[in-house]
């Protein structure tokens, strides 16, 4: 399965959020034996997005708290509750296959598929094995994009 526009489209926003050089652009695709975005399968550049949002999120979390915070942090240790940093790897995921533009429809939109998901109305309120079910359908939601993609994609004839 081949990259997708849309996904050399985030990386590149992404590239320029997070004020990469080209050396050090490189050196991030070198990871996954790729000199450019577009020499990427769907799978790999899924995991570039996750990771380049996560820096970025790092960059701006530092930012805008204190150093020692991070979001969701402010909900602590809270026992048979999802952790900080699981709720931050699920904002993370589904950043990068939501459409939608502001942070505001993001939460809304998240907080709605979680709800389809596990019938637990805000990402706060998850449990440990809400989690295992909400990364399940994420996971499966970026499979399903690749497969779309793979067949909106003309076939080539090889000669």
């Amino acid at each position: 399965m081949t990259i997708i526009p849309r996904q050399i489209k985030r990386i590149h926003v992404l590239k320029s959020a997070l004020k990469l050089n080209d050396d050090s652009y490189r050196d991030m695709l070198s990871g996954y034996n790729a000199s450019s975005c577009k020499s990427l399968d769907f799978a790999a550049a899924a995991e570039l997005i996750v990771k380049m949002d996560s820096l970025l999120l790092r960059m701006r979390v530092d930012s805008s708290r204190p150093q020692t915070q991070k979001k969701f942090d402010e909900l602590g240790d809270r026992p048979g509750m999802a952790s900080p940093a699981q709720l931050r790897k699920i904002d993370i995921m589904w950043r990068n296959v939501s459409r939608q533009t502001d942070q505001k429809s993001r939460d809304h939109a998240r907080d709605s598929f979680i709800d389809r998901i596990c019938k637990i109305k805000k990402i706060e309120w998850l449990e440990p094995s809400h989690v295992k079910m909400v990364i399940k359908a994420l996971e499966k939601m970026i499979k399903t994009e690749a497969i779309k993609s793979q067949h909106a994609q003309p076939e080539t004839a090889i000669s």
